[in-house]
């Protein structure tokens, strides 16, 4: 039974045991790992297309330098160190300095004077004369005071129109005062006649035309009747 080796390191190793096997492998042929020929199929392709020579591997020879063996550690070459390069310093360039260019001064536009422009005269425009308003006289009074009732006195007469004065708008207000007992009553005296209550604390205003009297009362007065009062008479033309 023949020996099989796990690589082909012997096929480059320069000893007599490696170079011995190499004469036998060449003197018999290859063969198989017991030691017999392999045959060979008539009928296997080649390698490489027809028509096309076949790639024939060139011996190698005692000269040539050994492959290296993959099994083996790659040392690394020593690798030298860079060796520092003078470098020259860099030579300043002489800059010429900038050239002044002369500058032509501004050349004065003529500026033509402004035209007067004509300006229209204002048209007056035609006014109306105050158209006059007819003469109407008016007058405006008015008056205030206090209305005190008792027994003795059971109403007051506290306004009555004069007969040369037209007849005009009248306004009347009274208050009575909320510490009376009763109520106050105004009588108002035009083409008929007209009562209106005021309740103690309560202010009564009436606005009429063509009234000649104003009175104020309390209904029912007897010898102890007591009650105060405040109005106001105004007239409008």
């Amino acid at each position: 039974m023949g020996f099989a080796f796990r690589c082909r390191a012997w096929l480059y190793c320069r000893c007599s045991l490696c170079a011995r096997r190499r004469r036998t492998r060449s003197r018999r042929g290859r063969r198989n790992r017991h030691g017999r020929r392999r045959r060979r199929n008539p009928e296997r392709r080649p390698r490489c297309a027809p028509g096309r020579p076949i790639f024939v591997p060139k011996a190698k020879s005692w000269n040539d330098p050994p492959a290296p063996n993959p099994l083996s550690p790659v040392r690394p070459l020593p690798v030298d160190p860079p060796v520092p390069q003078p470098v020259d310093p860099p030579v300043p360039q002489p800059v010429d300095p900038p050239v002044p260019q002369p500058v032509d001064p501004p050349v004065p536009q003529p500026v033509d004077p402004p035209v007067p422009q004509p300006v229209d005269p204002p048209v007056p425009q035609p006014v109306d004369p105050p158209v006059p308003q007819p003469f109407n006289p008016a007058f405006n009074t008015s008056c205030c005071g206090n209305i005190l009732i008792t027994g003795s006195a059971p109403s007051v007469l506290f306004w009555e129109r004069d007969a040369s004065l037209p007849a005009a708008v009248v306004q009347a207000t009274v208050y009575a005062p909320p510490d009376n007992a009763a109520p106050l009553r105004l009588l108002i005296e035009s083409d008929g006649r007209l009562e209106l209550d005021v309740a103690p604390g309560n202010t009564v205003n009436y606005l009429g035309q063509g009234i000649r009297r104003l009175l104020a009362t309390v209904p029912d007065a007897g010898p102890s009747t007591y009650a105060e009062g405040r109005y106001a008479v105004s007239v409008h033309r």
